[in-house]
């Protein structure tokens, strides 16, 4: 899992974009507000050849209006007896990344890339960036 913090909040159609350049076919794009927050979740998947199959790729944007956090996250395509990825996953996480990071230097905002935590994303208000 990837995380890009946002110091600003992002258009959700800036993030879908970026999101839509990567995979081959965005399956879901969902987006509600949960009180202060907004949540926007991208699901996509891209073909890879090295396993002969597709690797699901997701993408979870939080914020609350004032900052964003936006965690990556891939799953499945497995081949083989032992279900090996051969790096496919982490190569969409990192094509991924890129893409987003791209639009949001293209856009003008702040952000940094910061470890994700196996426990899920944290509020986006305990962003480091001020």
């Amino acid at each position: 899992m990837r995380t890009i913090l946002c110091a600003s909040d992002a258009p959700d159609e800036l993030i879908g974009r970026a999101f839509a350049t990567v995979v081959d076919e965005v399956q879901r794009e969902v987006r509600y507000q949960v009180g202060p927050s907004r949540v926007a979740l991208f699901v996509g998947s891209k073909f890879f050849f090295r396993t002969n199959d597709r690797i699901a790729g997701i993408l979870l944007a939080v914020s609350n209006g004032a900052t964003e956090r936006i965690d990556l996250i891939y799953g499945g395509g497995g081949s083989g007896l032992l279900g090996a990825q051969w790096g496919a996953g982490d190569d969409l996480e990192g094509q991924l990344t890129e893409a987003i990071a791209g639009a949001l230097r293209g856009a003008g905002l702040r952000f940094e890339e910061s470890p994700g935590t196996p426990e899920g994303p944290s509020p986006p208000g305990s962003s480091p960036l001020p």
